[in-house]
């Protein structure tokens, strides 16, 4: 859910993982990246409250960490012991 905190109302809810979130970053002005307990990554567009696209490859369902890479790409870590890098996110 996006907030107005200004008179905390809500703007948007963006819908898509189906379990519990972990770790949110910020992309750009427009687009983020989470992280949940649902086997996935998920890009949004923060605009529009749309999901761009998932980031899939993780065997266990809770996908525990994320970073953002200097040169675009997103790494995510998961409780099965694996790091997977992803090549870039959705425009």
């Amino acid at each position: 859910t996006i907030w107005n905190l200004n008179n905390q109302q809500i703007i948007q809810d963006l819908i898509g993982h189906i379990k519990r979130i972990f770790k949110m970053r910020k992309i750009n002005s427009t687009h983020f990246v989470s992280v949940a307990s649902d086997f996935t990554g998920k890009v949004w567009n923060l605009n529009t409250g749309k999901n761009m696209c998932d980031l899939l490859a993780h065997d266990n369902p809770e996908v525990l960490s994320l970073e953002l890479l200097n040169d675009g790409r997103i790494a995510t870590g998961c409780a099965d012991l694996k790091i997977r890098i992803f090549n870039s996110y959705c425009n």
